[in-house]
Order: C-alpha cells, then sequence, then structure tokens
C-alpha cells in the first residue's frame, strides 16, 4: 500500500510516513520501520490516532499486513490496530504495546469498495504510540 496513493488520511501528529517509521521529526524521518527486530523496507508509519482509507474499486480479494508498536518506542505506546471495510470492522488487535509480539492480518476484503486502516491510543493518550503496518499489501485483480 505504500505504493498506492491512499483516499485520505489523517495521523495524530499530522503526517503518515510511507515506508519510514513516525519519530515526531516532520514529513521525512529516514528511521526504518521496525517491530520487534524485524526492518520492513515497505509499509506505513502513523502515530495514534490515525486513519488511512484506499479505495479499493471492489476488485482485490485480501489485505495483509504485520501490524506492531515501532522498535524506537522501546516497550512503551499503546495502540489498537483496526481494519474496516465498507462499514463492516474486519480486524481488531486489542491493545498492542512495545513489548507486545507482532501481529498479521490476513483480511478477507473481496467485492469491498473501500480499505480503512485506523490505529487508536489504546486508551491512555498517545505517548511513543509509533505504530507500523509493516509490508501491507492489497491482492487485486488487474
Amino acid at each position: 500500500l505504500s505504493d498506492l496513493q491512499w483516499a485520505y488520511t489523517a495521523d495524530g501528529l499530522g503526517v503518515v510516513h510511507k515506508d519510514e517509521a513516525d519519530t515526531v521529526l516532520g514529513p521525512v524521518s529516514n528511521a526504518p520501520l521496525q517491530i520487534r527486530g524485524t526492518t520492513y523496507p515497505k509499509g506505513l508509519g502513523t502515530d495514534a490516532t490515525s486513519f488511512l482509507m484506499y479505495r479499493l474499486a471492489e476488485r482485490c480479494s485480501t489485505f495483509t499486513s504485520d501490524v506492531g508498536v515501532d522498535d524506537a518506542a522501546g516497550t512503551g505506546g499503546s495502540v489498537d490496530f483496526q481494519v474496516w471495510s465498507d462499514g463492516q470492522q474486519l480486524f481488531d488487535s486489542g491493545v498492542v504495546t512495545g513489548g507486545s509480539p507482532v501481529q498479521t492480518v490476513n483480511v478477507d476484503i473481496t467485492g469491498k469498495r473501500r480499505l480503512m486502516l485506523i490505529v487508536t491510543n489504546g486508551g491512555d493518550g498517545n505517548g511513543l504510540d509509533r505504530a507500523d503496518w509493516g509490508n501491507p499489501q492489497v491482492t487485486c485483480d488487474p
């Protein structure tokens, strides 16, 4: 998804980063996306609370991504990753911290028009809430 243009985005610190972590350094961080020691060359770096929407045109079948708090937050941060499509929640990670294992999202989006990627602050403010979508992909018909 980091190679595609989103239809809409909002981020708690103002900028969603393509292929780099959100480090509060401005529009360009040059920091790699890293979750539990794994570096992701492709992905989306956000901060809680964030919202991204992509148009799918009913021609995609699956969405996959690894999700977690970026290693730059240490064991801090607490976020909740959610995937929604056409008003239906397809995935909810529950509260994830910097010490939580990586979670893998794999959801069916067959026939869906929109894909929404949401990160909330886990209910305790947004301190160190560096949320990474590692290698987010949609499988679509040509």
